[in-house]
């Protein structure tokens, strides 16, 4: 019996766990894509002063949550989110054309990140 005790205490912890996480990601990718969506609406109005000081927020916020993020989600996925995250300084500093595009992509990816997370039934089987 006391077996049987311990081991629904670690399946109630690990759900709990997953849950709080869940959780965790889903609200902290949705305030990346506020920031994104913000640095987006910056460039857009020519705002580079106002762009870059949003983009270094992102770039800063991106580093604490990967620090966690990592232990939670596939690295395969974030590494790709990186790799674009850290293009977009520069393509701003360059008024690149390629700036939408990017912010598109590292919107979407967030997206697809943030929707990977969510327990629905296709997820989980």
């Amino acid at each position: 019996m006391t077996r049987v005790k311990i081991s629904s205490i670690i399946l109630a912890a690990m759900i709990i766990l997953s849950v709080v996480s869940g959780i965790w990601v889903n609200n902290s990718c949705n305030n990346i894509i506020e920031l994104i969506d913000a640095v987006s609406e910056e460039n857009f109005e020519n705002n580079n002063d106002n762009a870059f000081a949003l983009v270094s927020e992102l770039e800063e916020y991106w580093k604490k949550f990967r620090k966690i993020a990592n232990i939670m989600v596939k690295s395969d996925k974030l590494s790709e989110i990186d790799r674009i995250n850290s293009r977009i300084a520069f393509l701003l500093k360059n008024d690149s054309d390629e700036l939408e595009s990017e912010l598109s992509e590292l919107r979407n990816m967030i997206i697809l990140l943030r929707d990977g997370e969510r327990p629905i039934f296709t997820s989980v089987f």
